[in-house]
């Protein structure tokens, strides 16, 4: 959902008659839809015994059923839930957020004297009286997020038939999962309760591409841990990962993934159930993609890249998952594209070139963001475009200016930010147009000006 709030206080004038009522009236529901920048009629109280209303601005709710009023919809506005306009958008994203949760609401709202009622209060509902909500059958259907939990059928992706079948051996119920759209299986698996919305997959689950074909395969323990083997497959059936697991922990060793031809696309190393070790991954005509190090799960050491022909692309220092060191790029013809220097999440050191090895920038900065030293720029040509010097962040030297074939265009002197000392510029032909004396940022004497030829 975009929110686009800056837009949203823009109110209107029209001309109608409305009454507006404060009895209230509570409704079981969930969110479906959250509309910014939609409108409602409020009486225009200058105008309270003449005709004139206004069109405000107001936050439109889709519910998942219709409330006394006889409809889905209702507003809110900062007014009716009773905020400071400033802290409206924080409350309207709590409510997004039940939005999302597809959680079921106790819906305060006022009375039905206008077509779409104002929404007071909000409540979570949780218990018996929410599961004709949450868990809400149609024509024998629960439908399903594309995480497999039960939602509104309106917010669904997948559905399954009840009852399900229960397995004796197994004791466990089976369970068919369907595409929406396709009616097509989706998945299928073992949940240790009869109540679906409230069990949890075991034994053994399994996924399929819209082909037909099967897109993952999960061992699990009763106890819905993952234990053995889990397989991930292409649409063509070959396998593109196959993953050993103990107590729910990848067991350690080598793990490869496969491309759709079979041939090994990723080397990786697990220990403890992370990243451990080298991490290569290669085109498919063999050649190294990447080459990194893990430790525990992250980054550490270096880290090289390269294009599908071989030739280096970038190497990249880490730590404990964090650039920490130089990061160098090159171009695809072995120039180099830049050199950056991180300490400690931040960069410190820049330099960049063209792809014909002429530099084009260069830079230094603090700890604190600060810049320091000479910061330079280039022309394609090698010809300086700029230099100025900094100290803590502000500019304390001279700072030059060049054009493109070395002529000089200006030159100020700078002190902890502020002009200090002699500032000149030049015309394009080499002529000086004007000659200041600065000091602690304010002309200290009458500028020479002459203007340019």
């Amino acid at each position: 959902m975009q929110f686009e709030y800056k837009k949203f206080f823009v109110t209107l004038a029209l001309i109608s008659n409305a009454i507006y009522a404060q009895a209230e009236q509570t409704h079981l529901s969930t969110i479906l839809n959250i509309k910014m920048n939609a409108t409602y009629l409020d009486i225009d109280t200058e105008t309270t015994n003449s005709f004139g209303v206004k069109l405000m601005a107001a936050v439109r709710l889709t519910l998942s059923t219709e409330h006394s009023c006889g409809t889905s919809k209702l507003h809110i506005t900062p007014d009716s839930i009773g905020v400071p306009v400033e802290n409206f958008l924080a409350e309207v994203k709590k409510i997004k957020k039940y939005a999302d949760d597809g959680a079921a609401l106790f819906i305060t709202h006022h009375d039905c004297d206008r077509k779409i009622p104002m929404a007071t209060k909000f409540a979570t509902c949780t218990g018996e009286i929410c599961r004709s909500l949450t868990d809400v059958l149609i024509d024998g259907k629960m439908y399903l997020d594309k995480n497999y939990r039960p939602v509104p059928a309106a917010r669904s992706l997948f559905f399954i038939e009840q009852p399900q079948t229960y397995d004796q051996k197994l004791k466990a119920w089976k369970v068919y999962i369907y595409d929406k759209k396709t009616k097509k299986i989706a998945a299928d698996g073992f949940v240790d309760n009869e109540d679906y919305a409230a069990s949890k997959f075991i034994h053994k689950f399994r996924t399929f591409h819209s082909n037909g074909m099967i897109s993952s395969s999960i061992e699990m323990s009763a106890q819905g841990q993952r234990e053995g083997k889990s397989i991930v497959r292409h649409k063509n059936g070959k396998i593109e990962k196959s993953i050993n697991y103990n107590n729910g922990i990848i067991t350690d060793g080598e793990y490869i993934t496969y491309d759709l031809t079979g041939k090994i696309k990723i080397r990786e190393h697990y220990v403890n159930g992370v990243l451990n070790g080298p991490r290569v991954k290669l085109y498919a005509n063999g050649n190294p993609e990447s080459m990194e190090k893990y430790l525990d799960g992250s980054r550490s050491g270096i880290s090289n890249y390269y294009y599908e022909d071989g030739t280096l692309k970038n190497i990249q220092d880490y730590d404990r998952g964090q650039l920490d060191g130089w990061d160098v790029k090159y171009f695809a013809n072995g120039e180099t594209e830049s050199q950056t220097l991180y300490k400690n999440q931040r960069i410190r050191i820049s330099h960049e070139w063209n792809i014909d090895g002429i530099k084009v920038s260069q830079w230094e900065q603090d700890e604190n963001h600060n810049r320091q030293g000479d910061d330079i720029e280039w022309y394609d040509n090698g010809q300086k475009r700029k230099h100025s010097i900094y100290k803590d962040g502000k500019l304390h030297g001279k700072m030059q200016g060049w054009s493109e074939d070395g002529t000089q265009l200006y030159s100020t002197e700078y002190a902890h930010g502020e002009r200090n000392g002699q500032s000149r510029q030049w015309g394009r032909d080499g002529t000086l147009i004007e000659d200041c004396q600065y000091q602690a940022g304010k002309i200290s004497e009458p500028c020479s000006v002459r203007p340019p030829l």
